[in-house]
């Protein structure tokens, strides 16, 4: 397909010539379309042999381009659409039993641009090189500072940020079960708090997660440490109040990440689970001690992947804003419980919790993408999942049929 774009396109030009192949499209005759950056959201409008797309973000236009595209045997279109979220995105675990190659990761972002999703996550426990660590991630297929950064030049070229997202206290068994690094240890796969060594380790593991990438927003994780402060930590200092153990590291990592000038967030788990005496995240009764005051500058991730009534999200974006804070909400794309996604739980949970994201005016929200157990799964089969997040941050309401169109075109390379 022959195209010729006028207008504001210094920002879109890598961009364009990065999809060009994946939509077939030729630069310099054909259809006329003109080009210009406003806001808020997306409009395109075709008469004949003239298009127009304007843009808020660079991601809106490859949308744009894409829904044009999708449409060009209708000579006369006209479509306005302005994005729910002002983020939405997702992230792939990279790092439990299958690191995606840098080639999957870039076929991945063209995907999302014409999705108009703008943001990724790489969920990275220990799959990125540590200068003075051999053993951080030795043998798990890490990636190289110099390929991160080609990923985040890729992904720039597309209107997508890249979010570095680590894990700083649970979560690192591969790490801790080499004998070199016994001296963090606390149990089998979470750090040993109140040790200085600890905190030398953190950042420079901080500092080089985040030096590939222009954003300054990094994801330290700090999920599920069920047995925090129970390991070797009790057999040093004896029993020490969990919630204080957790918020004086918080406090010590946040200081970390202030120095290096970066905006943490991180998952809000911990601070439920503490709360219930089943240590349950969703566990109604949960209740906060007296006195705790989660600092300001993180923010915090609510994720929930499980449920189906739109009601009991609105109920925990309530409870995490109740501890002072603006979630950011995270739900699931099901690739974790076999060797292909689960669409019934995707759709009926995502349906449900994007629904009363918008009801309650949350900003950002992802969908993650998990390898538990053995990443059985094909990636790819993800796709469909995040074409639904993608409608989602388009549309108040998503119309199968139109979601079906949508993923049938943003996908029609694989079938060549």
């Amino acid at each position: 397909m022959e195209l010729h774009f006028s207008g504001e396109l210094q920002e879109l030009e890598a961009g364009l010539e990065l999809l060009a192949p994946e939509l077939g499209l030729v630069f310099g005759g054909g259809l006329q379309i003109q080009v210009c950056r406003t806001a808020p959201g997306l409009l395109i409008k075709r008469s004949k042999d003239v298009a127009e797309i304007s843009y808020e973000k660079p991601v809106h236009f490859f949308r744009g381009l894409s829904l044009l595209l999708q449409n060009i045997d209708r000579e006369e279109f006209f479509l306005q659409e302005k994005p729910f979220f002002t983020t939405c995105g997702a992230m792939l675990d990279v790092s439990r039993n299958a690191v995606a190659k840098p080639e999957t990761v870039q076929f991945f972002l063209r995907k999302m641009a014409l999705m108009g999703l703008d943001m990724l996550m790489l969920y990275t426990e220990d799959t990125f090189a540590v200068p003075d660590e051999p053993y951080f991630g030795y043998l798990r297929g890490r990636y190289s500072t110099d390929e991160l950064k080609a990923l985040d030049d890729y992904a720039a070229k597309l209107g997508i940020e890249v979010v570095p997202c680590i894990q700083t206290l649970g979560h690192l068994e591969q790490i801790l079960k080499w004998p070199e690094y016994n001296y963090l240890r606390d149990t089998e796969e979470i750090l040993l708090l109140e040790s200085e060594p600890t905190y030398e380790f953190l950042e420079k593991v901080i500092t080089t997660a985040c030096a590939p990438f222009r954003t300054k927003r990094i994801h330290i994780g700090m999920d599920e440490a069920h047995k925090l402060g129970l390991g070797r930590y009790l057999d040093l200092n004896g029993y020490k109040d969990r919630y204080q153990l957790m918020m004086e590291h918080l406090r010590r990592v946040l200081d970390l990440a202030e120095k290096l000038g970066l905006e943490p967030m991180m998952w809000g788990d911990m601070f439920f689970r503490l709360g219930s005496e089943t240590a349950d995240y969703y566990d109604l009764e949960s209740r906060l001690p007296p006195g705790v005051k989660i600092p300001e500058n993180v923010q915090l991730i609510y994720w929930d992947y499980y449920h189906s009534q739109t009601e009991f999200y609105r109920d925990f974006i309530r409870r995490h804003r109740a501890m002072g804070k603006e979630p950011i909400f995270a739900g699931g794309i099901w690739t974790w419980t076999g060797h292909i996604t689960n669409y019934r739980f995707t759709f009926e949970t995502t349906n449900a919790a994007l629904a009363a994201c918008k009801e309650e005016g949350v900003s950002e929200v992802f969908a993650t993408m998990w390898n538990d157990d053995g990443a059985e799964n094909n990636y790819y089969t993800a796709l469909l999942g995040l074409q639904l997040y993608a409608e989602h941050s388009w549309q108040e309401q998503v119309e199968l049929e139109d979601l079906k169109k949508r993923f049938e075109f943003c996908t029609r390379s694989l079938s060549r």
